[in-house]
């Protein structure tokens, strides 16, 4: 039971992490939708 609690809490980890780099993804999406005078290599 232990060991089940513990790959839930590390799954639950990796979804945080998805979920910060998308809203980060997302964001900077945006920013170059919304302002097509910045490059986007930049």
């Amino acid at each position: 039971m232990a060991d089940k609690h513990k790959v839930f809490m590390q799954t639950g980890q990796i979804h945080i992490n998805i979920f910060g780099i998308l809203r980060r993804l997302n964001f900077f999406i945006q920013r170059h939708l919304y302002s097509p005078h910045i490059p986007a290599n930049s």
